[in-house]
């Protein structure tokens, strides 16, 4: 069928809405009426190494318009969000932990389907890149393994619903999966984008009530408190390491840092307590290298621990972050800033300078 999708044809280029043709839906797939997509750091970052020109986009959410030949777990008609692709085989998945599937890396930056064949062609007919976590929904409509859909509630607005599946749900995945972090817990957030706040909320659900939020930028502190930081810290503003030592002399025993900046990536290190642990919860590009000593993490007993979308399965947590949105424990969308789709490259700017929080694209 032929739709219309935002385009990335050079790595500096901006976004263009344009018609492109999707490819017949596989027995395994659905076809997505998107009806609103959240835009992640990963959408602006990802177009420096994936091949060009890329549909990319990756959080998701609509109606589903059609269905494979093998799909009986979903219908034409159902509200859905849409989740990161996994292979749904190998032996992470059978164990219901798709964050480690073996085919994890291809399946979100191959641009392609797992047989290798494209699901997006431009006007001539000539394959481009897509498949984006295995869904590109920068688009008005989608193709996606059903699988890797999750069903939502009638009352769940669209902005809220295209949110949510990555970024926040990392960030609560972090603290509550990878973290575990309880009342006895002393927990630092470095930066508080949407992965941070999702940390800081997935912390305070699980009684955390020692929570530091660092960055460098008074309107994110604020809302950082807003959504559960008991103490907020402007490290451009003053010597983190003296305050620290001031407030904090036996460290933190936990710290998820967000900020892909090496002087962050340090500081927290810094920062932890004796037998604490770090989860780096940011993707780095590529070609990205910090210095690293570990001699510190030695002294201190301390562990380290990259982070894979919180090691949190979306048909899970999502429901859950869904209820807690519903019961106001998590106002998600006081932190949404919506845009015309065809304002894509306004709503990709505001993120980038740090204006909002969450940028999300509304297709109608």
């Amino acid at each position: 069928m032929r739709t219309t999708a935002a385009i990335v044809r050079s790595p500096k280029a901006s976004f263009e809405v344009t018609g492109i043709r999707l490819d017949d839906l596989q027995p395994d797939e659905v076809l997505v009426d998107v009806k609103a997509c959240g835009i992640c750091h990963m959408d602006i970052e990802a177009k420096a190494f994936m091949p060009l020109p890329i549909v990319l986009g990756h959080e998701g959410a609509g109606v589903i318009l059609d269905v494979g030949a093998d799909v009986h777990n979903i219908a034409v008609g159902d509200r859905v969000i849409l989740g990161y692709g996994f292979c749904g085989s190998c032996a992470a998945c059978q164990e219901r932990r798709p964050f480690f599937c073996d085919e994890g890396w291809n399946l979100t930056f191959g641009g392609k389907r797992k047989d290798g064949s494209a699901t997006a062609f431009d006007k001539d007919g000539n394959p481009i890149t897509a498949a984006f976590f295995q869904q590109s929904s920068f688009a008005h409509h989608a193709i996606t393994p059903a699988r890797g859909v999750i069903k939502i509630p009638d009352d769940v607005p669209w902005h809220v619903a295209a949110a949510i599946p990555c970024s926040f749900l990392t960030g609560i995945g972090t603290a509550q999966n990878i973290l575990k972090v309880d009342g006895e817990a002393t927990l630092m957030v470095a930066g508080v984008g949407a992965v941070g706040i999702g940390a800081i909320v997935g912390a305070k659900i699980m009684g955390c009530s020692n929570i530091v939020a660092t960055d460098i930028k008074d309107n994110r502190l604020a809302i950082a408190q807003d959504f559960g930081a008991t103490t907020v810290v402007n490290v451009r503003d003053c010597d983190f390491g003296a305050w620290r030592a001031k407030n904090m002399p036996r460290g933190f025993s936990h710290v998820v840092d967000t900020t892909g900046n090496a002087p962050a990536f340090h500081q927290s290190i810094e920062s932890l307590a004796t037998g604490g642990h770090m989860a780096y919860a940011i993707l780095p590009a590529p070609m990205e290298e910090f210095s690293f000593q570990p001699f510190e993490l030695f002294t201190k007993c301390a562990s380290l621990t990259a982070i894979s979308f919180g090691s949190a399965a979306p048909v899970e947590l999502l429901p859950k972050m869904l209820e807690w949105w519903s019961s106001g424990e998590f106002p998600v969308e006081s932190v949404v800033s919506t845009f015309d789709f065809r304002d894509i490259n306004d709503a990709v700017d505001a993120v980038t300078s740090g204006a909002v929080i969450k940028s999300v694209l509304l297709m109608d």
